[in-house]
């Protein structure tokens, strides 16, 4: 715990306790010498923070000291200007809490009889000023947990969104590959027509290498030597081509002028087909 300091606010007047920490005693901080002092005003207030800021003498004023300010609600408007105020004095850590719902639970765990708690320093030290320390004890964990859970669910939330974005690449992976595969001929039309397209095209092409080409992962199972076709064949076979859906003459006419193998050379009767 930081060092702490309490201003108590209470119809008009103020009185002021100090911790340097949890282990130590509550110590009343006189301001210009008297217990409790007068405030009638927001300046009156920021001129006791002022004095208390003094008598402490810290090098960089109150910014490792916490400040806690106790008002009670017919005290509110004496409250205008402390934010300022204490910004003013580098303070870091502050907080401004009600009096009466501390000092109603305060009276459960021993009554405050004389009607005048600023005066009663026994019980604010023995009784109030723990029950404060203790709650705010429990905000203080209550916030750490808090910013625990926070801080799981971020991660959680970063590895949920990690792993959606390596769905998403592969599934992205999958649909490119897929809509490049719709633009390459069917493997089986590139086994059948290609050997009548080009002269001896076994000899220069892999049957692994034309599975490659063709985005396919079975590889062709032909023999060797792939016997050359004759010309009743090849006839057939161009009527054939001819009469394939558009469609699937142009996947093939395409394929066929991306081949760049030196060796390749068209049939002159099917020349026609990648010249159209």
């Amino acid at each position: 715990m930081k060092e702490r300091c309490v201003f108590i606010l209470l119809n008009g007047e103020v009185t002021v306790y100090h911790q340097i920490n949890l282990q130590s005693k509550w110590m009343n901080l006189l301001i210009s010498g008297e217990r409790i002092d007068i405030v009638k005003t927001p300046f009156d207030l920021n001129e006791v923070i002022e004095r208390i800021n003094d008598d402490l003498n810290r090098e960089h004023k109150l910014e490792n000291i916490e400040i806690i300010v106790l008002y009670a609600n017919s005290d509110i408007k004496l409250l205008k200007s402390i934010s300022s105020h204490l910004d003013y004095l580098n303070c870091r850590k502050w907080q401004i809490l009600c009096w009466e719902p501390l000092f109603h639970r305060a009276n459960l765990i021993q009554a405050e009889l004389s009607n005048k708690p600023l005066e009663n320093m026994g019980w604010l030290t023995d009784v109030f000023l723990p029950l404060l320390n203790n709650l705010l004890g429990i905000q203080e964990t209550t916030l750490q947990e808090s910013e625990k859970k926070a801080k799981i669910a971020h991660e959680e939330t970063v590895e949920t969104l990690r792993q959606e974005r390596q769905i998403l690449e592969l599934e992205k992976a999958r649909l490119e590959q897929q809509l490049q595969t719709m633009f390459l001929p069917d493997i089986e039309n590139l086994i059948v027509y290609l050997p009548i397209i080009y002269h001896n095209f076994w000899t220069h092409v892999k049957p692994s290498d034309l599975a490659l080409l063709a985005g396919n992962c079975t590889i062709p199972d032909i023999q060797t030597p792939y016997p050359e076709p004759d010309a009743n064949t090849i006839s057939i076979m161009k009527k054939r081509l001819q009469n394939l859906r558009f469609e699937e003459q142009d996947k093939l006419r395409k394929f066929c002028l991306d081949l760049e193998y030196p060796n390749l050379k068209v049939r002159s009767e099917m020349r026609f087909f990648l010249n159209s």
